[in-house]
């Protein structure tokens, strides 16, 4: 398949993604960019909530479940709006005709979500080759896995997902918005798994993060033409949001969490005050914000509390506004108390929930790699991972910090970017100990994770810093007499040579080293060339129903997402019970094994997938009943591929 037969599935991932919030944005009476950047969001809101609801209907998953609650939450929205509006006398206005002002911003916030999506697109497709394409890597067993796991039980309920590894039938929570989306996309266009998972992906990296950051950066520098030029050449400058997350783990999930996560901190901004929205005003923020806060939570809960992190600083900016308003007032003392009072108890919300999502030291031992200057230098200059420097982004975010010093209405912007960089230097130079996994352990000690949020953090910097820039060269240069033009001409070559200079040597590392885990050869790390066309045709050797054993380590439990048939163990952290024990280390015994052929039998697992000795990370299970099955009695060589060899357990029928 070429990218452009994909082309259609990347579409229909976008219409998934952004009609269905667009309407329930417009039908809750928000306008203007906030309409545009809310709906991603709140779609994935939709989809992600709907899908835990559908099980206790006994509606199975399909597109149906986010048209009808699109329907009822857009319907619910107007009709609540429209009730409000006639209790204080005001016509429901549905359309509004814009202003010539708005017109222009519309114009330049379109071409600032254009030119990055444009570039991520083209970078994304590179990386990763062809639509049909794989992550190499570990964790996408699970991530593929539990696609097939949703189109086969008809349920994408985040309370159930976790069964996929544990076997369970109960409750078992794993945060499933990003699987929803993939699903809804592959059902809705036939797109096989990993083509689907491909365009959401570039859809999610290539249209949604430019939108988010474009929302975040005009709340805190306004709907200028040059913050909103400059965060559009800077989105897709920053090797390690988006680019990292589809190369370690690999982390789709967290891709669309970070993804959302700015327009959580512009909705927060704008609800507390700090920042202004005159077409929509505070209330619509607030529950902007509560629409979006299960989309960032279901898609990783450790975003949803980076995000509480990141509005500590705007909580302390109100609590320093509030008590300085109250002083100067003359307020008596009891009208102090109710701000600190309010400002505390935000902390012990956030304390509360940075305690209990946090996993157990013993599951978070990623290793420090980093001296503390070194660690220091990569945040400073948003070149975490030993990613490179990129000089552009360096400069800006420099001139962003000086900026935000002396402009206390930005310290906020500051504080942030402080929080997020204090973290990446704990986790990357500090001991593993107690203290690193009390501040990171919520990341599971993971540079890579915290890695991909300090672009969240350092690009309103880098805009404010290149506002700063521009904004006095074009007051040193510009002729009275045509300063309007001039002004544009240096805004538009300004953006652009910073939009140019941020494709620099960092990013394209990034992307040849994600590159490389999407390979498809002979020696691939997870999945062969060999194996996986041995997978492409294993219905024509195993019947629908059957259960076939296999090493996860060497790629063998694709069978289920790839080969469509059922697998022993869906993971390499799958439970393993008793009898997938048994035929995991004694399966080349069946002639011999009355065991064997016991849970052969009960489990159905006739079939044997050998792809070698050739594991991820270079590991050696200790798996032994693969070691033998060429030359064990009673086990029939069906299907063989290069090394690749499928084979039947005859001694057992």
């Amino acid at each position: 398949m070429s990218w452009w037969q994909a082309a259609p599935v990347i579409l229909m991932t976008l219409v998934i993604l952004m009609v269905p919030g667009f309407l329930v944005a417009r039908a809750c009476g928000t306008r203007g960019l906030t309409s545009v950047a809310l709906a991603a969001p709140i779609s994935v809101t939709l989809a992600s909530v709907g899908a835990m609801i559908a099980p206790f209907l006994s509606i199975p998953w399909s597109p149906v479940v986010l048209v009808g609650m699109t329907v009822l939450t857009a319907g619910g929205g107007l009709l609540a709006r429209f009730l409000w509006l006639r209790s204080r006398g005001e016509p429901l206005v549905l359309l509004h005709r814009p202003t010539r002002a708005g017109l222009l911003t519309g114009a330049l916030c379109t071409v600032a979500v254009a030119v990055p999506a444009l570039i991520i697109g083209v970078r994304f497709a590179q990386m990763f080759i062809s639509p049909e394409n794989i992550s190499q890597t570990y964790d996408n067993i699970f991530h593929l896995n539990s696609l097939q796991y949703i189109l086969d039980t008809g349920s994408g309920s985040s309370l159930t997902l976790g069964n996929l590894t544990n076997d369970g039938t109960g409750l078992s929570f794993y945060p499933a918005a990003w699987h929803d989306l993939v699903t809804l996309v592959s059902l809705t266009t036939g797109a096989p798994i990993a083509v689907a998972v491909n365009a959401a992906n570039i859809a999610i990296a290539a249209f949604v993060w430019p939108l988010s950051a474009l929302f975040m950066v005009t709340r805190i520098a306004g709907e200028k033409p040059l913050p909103i030029l400059l965060t559009g050449a800077l989105a897709a400058a920053y090797p390690t949001f988006p680019y990292l997350m589809v190369d370690f783990g690999v982390l789709y999930p967290y891709l669309l969490s970070i993804a959302l996560l700015p327009i959580g901190v512009g909705l927060a901004g704008t609800m507390l005050g700090v920042v202004q929205d005159p077409l929509n005003g505070r209330v619509l923020a607030g529950l902007g914000l509560l629409a979006v806060l299960p989309a960032i939570a279901l898609s990783h809960p450790s975003t949803m509390i980076a995000l509480f992190l990141f509005v500590v600083p705007l909580a302390a900016l109100v609590l320093w506004r509030t008590t300085r308003y109250l002083v100067r007032r003359g307020a008596p003392w009891y009208r102090h108390l109710a701000a600190p009072a309010m400002f505390l108890g935000y902390l012990g919300f956030t304390y509360y929930f940075w305690i209990s999502f946090r996993p157990s030291l013993q599951n978070s031992l990623w290793e420090p790699f980093l001296s503390p200057t070194h660690a220091v230098g990569e945040a400073l200059a948003v070149a975490p991972m030993r990613s490179g420097i990129s000089w552009i982004l360096l400069v800006l975010t420099l001139v962003g910090l000086a900026v935000t010093i002396n402009a206390r209405r930005y310290w906020w912007v500051l504080g942030i970017f402080t929080a997020s960089a204090l973290l990446y230097v704990n986790v990357a130079s500090t001991e593993i100990g107690e203290v690193r996994h009390f501040f990171t352990g919520l990341w599971y000690n993971d540079s890579n994770r915290l890695a991909a949020l300090l672009p969240v953090a350092a690009l309103p910097l880098a805009v404010l810093g290149g506002t700063a820039m521009l904004t006095a060269f074009v007051r040193r240069t510009a002729n009275r007499r045509y300063q309007n033009a001039a002004t544009w001409v240096i805004i538009i070559a300004g953006c652009t040579i910073v939009g140019l200079l941020g494709q620099g040597k960092s990013v394209d590392n990034a992307e040849a080293k994600a590159r490389a885990e999407y390979v498809l050869d002979r020696s691939s790390a997870l999945l062969t060339s060999d194996e996986l066309a041995l997978l492409d045709r294993l219905d024509q050797s195993v019947p629908e129903g059957a259960v076939v054993v296999g090493n996860p380590w060497t790629g063998a439990s694709l069978a289920y997402a790839l080969g469509g048939r059922d697998v022993l163990l869906t993971h390499a952290s799958s439970r393993v019970a008793d009898d997938d024990l048994l035929l995991m280390d004694r399966i080349d015994e069946a002639a011999t094994s009355p065991d064997v052929c016991r849970a052969v039998q009960e489990l159905d697992a006739f079939y044997v997938l050998d792809f070698g000795d050739q594991e991820l990370h270079g590991g050696s299970q200790p798996y032994r009943g693969f070691d033998n099955l060429a030359t064990a009695p009673g086990i029939e060589l069906i299907d063989r591929e290069g090394q690749a060899r499928l084979y039947e357990v005859t001694a057992c029928r």
